[in-house]
This record gives structure tokens, sequence and C-alpha cells, in this order.
């Protein structure tokens, strides 16, 4: 598009010269696959909303060690590096050494480790999610610890505290519900599963210890009946081929006993989940003790690893008799059963829980699951019309794990939101003229 500054008032543009301003407007449009329409005036904006939700995604068509990336659909991209081009792309292939990037025919640049440093055989993996930013030099690729490198993590469970309860501080439902990073399930039997507030000094061994999960069972005969608590944590290959050490404290209303299980479940299309694990059963008392356990996890060679995989840490608490492997018989029983404090480390001892800052915890559990309350406005203008269409936007502090459901919004009115990764744009329907719009609240749910 040419420079039109040198125009002045009573000046003339030449239909070249005025077409080249539509022109514009209409290649952003189109290029998001939006068909233009005289009947709707929001077009612009729905197109650069459209660029705003993947802008930083790219789809790789490249081989082992060289990664070539290109646009989603027809989206312009950048014309040059710059220090700061993020990038996101699926990859192809797994990596068996140094590898290379080039972004929409941009130049090939090399993917580093923090420091400069060359990745090595398998930092990345066939279907892993890569980040990388550019650093005016190179593509620096941003690692989740959780993920790629056990030895700079110290819990993988998330909230092994239960400091969070975003839901509410009881269930009675089975799923999730209460304790936000916990699935507390039942099926036949029944249980309220309820937030404790930690007397100061209860646990000792840890005097950070805020809360703690207490799940009360009302147990109901019957061979397939149970009631479990289960953390789920993201992505089957976390600690394969190595030993774990589980410990956590507990205690019970009346000395008695806990069975814990973990298996490792390869993902919708995987290979079938390698179940009963480390399976152990705990003798509780009325006072709170730490337990733990050493579990070796199996290799994954040769599996296949399916969308949402995991490892999961299972409480049972009442087990039927179908369940007789899964617990070492721990057999059906009604009762109080308190969890504290949990840990999954690597290695064949224990140590120490880690008393992780609360602001650390928060921003792993926000990559699951976020309870938004605050406000997010926009003023309508002037010209607004009954049907228009007007969008506001909500960024999370860590990407989301996979696109959130998004549900109890507030005020309830027309807002319709729409989700990704990176964030959700709220639609607002029937906007009247010169009016602020506004969302207060909202739950954005990416659990596995």
């Amino acid at each position: 598009m040419q420079d039109l500054n040198d125009k002045v008032t009573g000046g003339e543009l030449t239909a070249t010269e005025w077409n080249q301003v539509p022109s514009e407007i209409q290649n952003v449009i189109e290029g998001l696959g939006i068909a233009l329409s005289g009947g709707d005036l929001n077009q612009l904006g729905k197109a650069v909303a459209g660029y705003v939700a993947n802008s930083t995604f790219y789809l790789d068509s490249g081989i082992a060690n060289a990664y070539s990336l290109g646009v989603v659909g027809s989206k312009q991209s950048p014309s040059a590096y710059t220090v700061g081009f993020e990038i996101r792309f699926i990859a192809g292939n797994e990596n068996t050494g140094a590898s290379t990037v080039n972004v929409a025919s941009l130049g090939v640049k090399s993917l580093k480790l923090e420091g400069g440093i060359d990745l090595t055989s398998g930092l990345i993996n066939s279907g892993d999610l890569v980040r990388a930013f550019f650093d005016g030099t190179d593509f620096i690729v941003q690692l989740f610890a959780s993920k790629f490198s056990g030895s700079s993590v110290r819990n993988y469970v998330i909230d092994g505290r239960f400091d969070f309860w975003f839901e509410g501080v009881s269930q009675t439902s089975s799923g999730y519900g209460s304790d936000t990073m916990w699935l507390n399930e039942n099926v036949g039997s029944t249980k309220v599963n309820s937030q404790i507030v930690a007397s100061p000094g209860e646990i000792s061994d840890v005097p950070t210890t805020e809360f703690y999960s207490s799940t009360n069972v009302a147990s109901i005969v019957g061979a397939g009946n149970f009631v479990k608590k289960t953390q789920r944590i993201e992505n089957v290959r976390t600690l394969a081929g190595k030993d774990v050490t589980i410990s956590f404290y507990g205690k019970s209303g009346a000395n008695q006993p806990v069975s814990v299980q973990v298996a490792q479940n390869f993902g919708s299309g995987g290979s079938p989940t390698v179940t009963d694990l480390g399976v152990k059963k705990f003798n509780l008392t009325t006072s709170f003790a730490r337990f733990e356990n050493v579990v070796s996890l199996p290799s994954i060679l040769g599996k296949t690893i399916g969308a949402d995989s995991f490892v999961e840490v299972t409480f049972w608490f009442d087990a039927g008799s179908n369940f007789d492997t899964s617990t070492d018989v721990l057999g059906q029983q009604s009762g109080v059963f308190d969890i504290a404090n949990v840990q999954f480390e690597e290695g064949s001892s224990s140590t120490d829980f880690n008393e992780e800052d609360i602001a650390i915890s928060l921003s792993k559990v926000s990559r699951y699951a976020v309870d938004f309350s605050g406000l997010i406005q926009m003023n309508t203008p002037s010209n607004s019309v009954a049907s228009a269409e007007r969008m506001g936007a909500y960024f999370p502090p860590t990407t989301w794990r996979v696109a959130p459901v998004v549900s109890n919004i507030a005020p309830a009115s027309s807002q319709i939101p729409v989700a990704s990764a990176d964030n959700i744009l709220f639609t607002f329907f029937g906007a009247v003229p010169n009016t602020l719009i506004t969302v207060t609240g909202f739950f954005a749910d990416a659990r596995i």
C-alpha cells in the first residue's frame, strides 16, 4: 500500500489509491477464510480476533532435526525475524540431535536451549507441542520441566498440599468438583469430599499446611462399587522407566486402611493402559502420619501415545471385589479418610515434602483451571445496532493445556465464549449504543 499521507484537505484520491485501503482490509478478512458480507460490519474484528487466537502457531512439514513451519491457512506471516518472535508447533518428528527451524521460509535458524546449548536426542518427540522464541540469533526452546526434565522437578503432583478449591469446598458428585486438581469418583457407594482447615501444628513436619482433603464414605455393597481420589499427571512420558516414590500424610476416623495405585494411561488412540503399578495398602490411624511407597514405572518403548495421555496416582477408600487386584484387597468400608501433602518424586527414597510457594503452585494449576473473578469490559460505539456483535478478550497467566471449557459466566446474559489454549474471546450480542458491557467471572476447565 502506498503512502497517502501527503494528501491535503480538498485534494483527491484516484480510484487506484482509494482501492488500496479497502483492499488491505478485505485481504485481512479473507485471509482468515471469512466470506465477505455486506450485512456483517464486524468482519475485520473477527479477522483480527482470529489472528490473535493462534498468531504464534505454525504447521510443521519438516523432517527430524530440521523443522519447517508454515502458516495456518492463508494467513500472513511476519516478513522478518525480530527479537521476541514466538513460535508454537506440533512436532512431526522426534529430534535425534542438534536441530534447526525455518519459519515461513524466512531462513534456517538453530533451535537451542537456554545458554545456547544444542538440543540432545529425544528432547522433542513426535506430537509434542514445542514453544520457542527468537533471541536475535537462535530460537530458544522453552521446555516444560514436568515433561522433559525430571531432575528439575521435585513434586510431579500439582497442588499436593490441597490449597486450591475453585469449585467449592464440598462435593458429593463423581468427578471434578472440589479440590481443583483432584478427581473424586464414586460408583454405588456415596461420599462427601470436603476441605478441612488444618489446626496449627497438626502436621508438624509441614508447617505451611493450611488445608487437607477429607472423604466421608458411605459404603454400599457391590462388586463394582468404589470411592477413590485421583490426580492425573500430564503426559505418560513423565518418569517412564524410572523409580518413583509416592509419599503422603493420612489419617482415618477409626484406624482403617487406604490403598494407593499408579497407572500409565496412553491417551485416546494410544496403547492399552498399564494398571496396578505399585499397589500397596496402608493402615491409617486417628492421627496424621507419613506413608510412602517406591514404584518402578515401566518403559514406554514401543508404545503408542495418543491424545491426553497421563500418569495417575489413585487413593482407594472403598473398593468392591472387582478391584481386589488394584487395591491389594482393600474391601468395602465406610469411614472418614483424610489425605494431605501428597508427593510423587523421582528416586527410590522420599525427601521432605516440597513446601512450594503458593504463587508457583497457582501458576501450575492455571495450566489446567482458572477461576476468574474480575472485570472484562468494553464500551459499545454510538452506532451499535441490536444485532451487532462486540468482542472482549481474556488472556490466561499461562497457556492452557488445551482449549478450556468455559462455564459459570457472570453476568449470565448473552456472552458467547470462543476459547483457545491462549485466550477466551467473549462475543456480546444486542449491545445498546454507548453502553459499558462486562464479564465479571467464569470458570475455565482444561483438566485431563
